[in-house]
């Protein structure tokens, strides 16, 4: 928490993910009560990421309260392609819960 707050004071906003060994995203969630924790201390605008989907983007978006949501790999039919029902589920989901 405190390394993600020392950035906040030096740019316009956060990215919080899931670290990853490989480029781009794990496609799997993280400990939301600590991205809820930095968005109340951030000085700045924070996005959330880290395995994102549908299914789960409403109660991450109730939980952290984030200025808004990433998403790749949670909407996609099989790597890189994209399923456009799945985009726009994730997006009602999202709007309904901010």
């Amino acid at each position: 928490i405190s390394a993600a707050l020392g950035f906040a004071g030096v740019c316009d906003a956060l990215l919080l993910d899931t670290p990853s060994e490989r480029l781009g995203g794990s496609g799997r969630p993280h400990d939301w009560s600590i991205s809820a924790q930095i968005v109340q201390q951030a000085k700045c605008h924070v996005f959330l990421a880290g395995g994102l989907n549908p299914e789960n983007v409403a109660e991450a978006v109730a939980a952290v309260e984030p200025f808004c949501v990433d998403v790749s790999s949670g909407v996609e039919i099989r790597p890189g392609q994209k399923d456009p029902e799945k985009v726009k589920k994730f997006i009602e989901k999202a709007k309904c819960s901010s």
